[in-house]
């Protein structure tokens, strides 16, 4: 067997596949068109959804936290749970009481950081908007948070298991049950962790950090093996397929690694930083420094399928893939998002939107600008969330051009955040973003 897949070591084939023999490369297997249109890929039907995932259980064994609630319903909280008194907020609306995610729930009233309930208000692209909504259960803290900033959360494709990356050199993992959290594992890294990312199986994470190394940590044995290595920080590290990985680095690369051996198999050279990604499917998007965007398709990834500059003016800081593979939407620091499609025959339908701002002048000129620090799409109904600086996260429809819920504001900035595999938790990280610089920070200051 060769490095790069089961085939034989004399048949002509390349690491991204070959035009003779479909079978073999780490890129997966030859299917039918991609994403982009036009010309066949090779790739499967997904690039991360090969491995089928074992049998039964935990990666843990089964175990359950314990029992009791964490923090009671005391406010500020890193699981958001709350809801719409009437209609979903990721679905069609209904008769009964709804969760914001579609199942059903009592309202208790509350807001997400223990205040009043906000109205939703009307939406900022001029679409009208439902009834105030209010809180369903309070948010959860969870058991023994990082001690420093959070950079990354993450859940797990098979179970609720929640990993979060710190700048206290540490990953986390916790089992998310209900309104308890349970304390699972943690991993020791060189450095700050800024990125962290399970594979397809569910069963070990990716972590990349300011160590400009990549680990692939095992939860089962807490056992970590390097994979990567870069000249700078590893700035996001994201699953390809069960045997493939690729790095973005501050070196100005990014970078596919065999997770079997762990060799290079290629390396982009990039005019930037590489500041944020992120992949679905067969769509790899890369925002750098200097407001550079690049799109490249998983299956052939040796060339990039579309180059561009952010539509925002100023530094992105967040991107993230549509469910569907067809487009993106990304943040930048000013807050303002961006909605754009990969096929030229969508572009009509890319547009743009503030967020995450406050206050006004008299002349209506806004006075507090945040960093949109987050971008989490739905799994299931293709709504996202916007968790930004200001403290607060949003939900929006982006095919509407809607506001579908605006959070409260919580005391810090929210730095990192995602949705669970079936989209029924959203988890968020309220830590210092450092947007602000030396004055903006508070010594003592939770991180949660």
């Amino acid at each position: 067997m060769s490095l790069f897949g089961a085939f034989p070591a004399q048949q002509q084939q390349s690491v991204f596949g070959s035009t003779s023999n479909p079978g073999g490369s780490v890129f997966g297997q030859a299917a039918g068109g991609s994403v982009f249109g036009g010309a066949p890929a090779f790739g499967g039907a997904s690039v991360f959804g090969a491995a089928q995932p074992a049998a039964g259980g935990s990666v843990f064994g089964g175990a359950q936290p314990s029992g009791g609630s964490v923090f009671g319903s005391s406010g500020g909280s890193v699981f958001g749970a709350a809801a719409p008194s009437a209609g979903s907020v990721f679905g069609a609306p209904s008769g009964g009481a709804r969760s914001v995610f579609g199942a059903p729930a009592q309202p208790t009233g509350g807001s997400v950081f223990g205040g009043g309930a906000q109205s939703a208000g009307g939406s900022v692209f001029g679409a009208a908007q439902s009834a105030a909504v209010r809180a369903a259960v309070p948010d959860v803290a969870v058991v023994q948070p990082p001690t420093d900033g959070v950079a990354s959360l993450s859940f797990s494709p098979k179970e609720n298991l929640l990993v979060a990356g710190s700048w206290d050199n540490k990953v986390r993992c916790w089992q998310v049950s209900g309104q308890q959290t349970a304390a699972k594992s943690m991993l020791d890294c060189e450095g700050a962790v800024l990125s962290a990312a399970w594979t397809s199986d569910g069963s070990r994470v990716l972590v990349g950090g300011t160590d400009n190394k990549a680990k692939l940590w095992t939860l089962a044995t807490n056992q970590s093996v390097q994979i990567a290595q870069h000249d700078a920080a590893v700035r996001a590290v994201l699953p390809v397929n069960e045997n493939l990985c690729v790095t973005g680095s501050w070196d100005k690369t990014l970078k596919y690694w065999d997770l079997r051996s762990p060799n290079c198999v290629h390396t982009t050279n990039l005019p930037e930083k590489v500041y944020c990604m992120d992949a679905r499917g067969q769509a790899l998007v890369v925002g750098t420094a200097n407001r550079h965007i690049f799109v490249y398709d998983l299956s052939n990834p040796q060339k990039e399928i579309k180059t561009m500059f952010s539509p925002l003016k100023f530094q992105t800081r967040s991107i993230a893939v549509f469910p569907d593979s067809n487009g993106f939407a990304l943040g930048s620091i000013e807050g303002r998002c961006a909605i754009e499609y990969f096929r030229e025959q969508d572009a009509s339908r890319s547009f743009a939107f503030k967020c995450h701002r406050q206050g006004k002048t008299d002349d209506g000129k806004e006075l507090e600008l945040h960093a949109v620090n987050a971008i989490s799409f739905h799994p299931t109904y293709g709504t996202f969330a916007t968790a930004g600086a200001d403290g607060s996260f949003t939900f929006w429809d982006k095919d509407n051009r809607s506001r579908l819920k605006a959070f409260p504001q919580g005391p810090q900035p929210l730095s990192a955040a995602a949705f669970n595999a079936d989209g029924s938790i959203y988890a968020y990280a309220a830590s210092y973003d450092w947007s602000k610089g030396l004055d903006g920070y508070r010594e003592g200051s939770p991180q949660q």
